[in-house]
């Protein structure tokens, strides 16, 4: 199994330097856009985007504030492609909505942008529905390196080096104590099944005992298919990094 994963990296990777699973016509994927929306939206705005998710609650007992719902007919019908994508990269002020919807135009590609909005415009017609699981690799791929940029990157980094803006900050001020494991070499992983991984991707804490902040708002637990995608993402790292080298 593990010979089989690491050929079908080698094969991902070489064909596309990173995952990039595409639409059926080369365009917008909702497909796609399911996994961005699962990583910076569901957590206010709900799998269904019903405005009912895990921080929904919080939102409103302490800002009296509630995540539209974006599968309502009215909210479709009033907003064209442009509005949305303007909404996505501004935040909520770019679109005179509420300042606590965070802006992502520095985070997500332009690509991840038209992904998010093709699936915002599938809430209208089918939300999640009987969505079966995760069984092309490229998705299982695209899937983690979304989950990664959100929950880990701040740390461990573009590359997975443990280099992250956060610390960087860290250790201009002098607080540095402890860097995270660095990511991008095979010798992390040698003696870590994805059982021992999936406890640190659970909890936020790395290998080295390092706790992660996980009192943020926008924090959330990732479960099924978001831990494995996460962990089979982790586990290129060191293939994308020697990959890089070489050319």
């Amino acid at each position: 199994m593990t010979r089989y994963l690491t050929l079908s990296l080698v094969a991902l990777l070489t064909a596309a330097g990173l995952a990039a699973p595409s639409g059926r016509d080369g365009g917008p994927s909702p497909d796609r856009g399911l996994y961005v929306f699962q990583a910076y939206c569901a957590a206010c705005h709900g799998e269904g985007g019903k405005g009912d998710g895990p921080m929904s609650g919080k939102l409103y007992r302490d800002f009296a504030v509630r995540p539209v719902d974006l599968s309502s007919p009215a909210f479709q019908k009033n907003r064209t492609d442009a509005q949305l994508e303007e909404a996505v990269r501004g935040g909520g002020k770019a679109v005179h909505r509420t300042p606590f919807m965070p802006a992502w135009g520095q985070t997500l590609t332009d690509r991840q942008v038209g992904d998010l909005v093709a699936f915002i415009r599938e809430l209208g017609n089918d939300p999640l529905g009987d969505r079966p699981p995760i069984v092309n690799l490229g998705d299982q791929l695209e899937l983690g390196r979304v989950l990664y940029t959100i929950h880990c990157l701040a740390c461990h980094g573009a590359a997975g080096k443990g280099d992250g803006p956060f610390l960087q900050g860290l250790e201009m001020s002098g607080t540095m104590t402890q860097r995270p494991p660095d990511l991008s070499v095979y010798e992390f992983f040698y003696d870590l099944s994805d059982k021992d991984l999936e406890g640190p991707v659970k909890s936020g804490i790395t290998h080295s005992g390092l706790k992660t902040d996980n009192t943020s708002w926008w924090h959330r637990s990732l479960e099924g298919d978001e831990v494995r995608s996460l962990i089979f993402y982790l586990r290129s790292l060191p293939m994308t990094q020697e990959m890089k080298e070489k050319t």
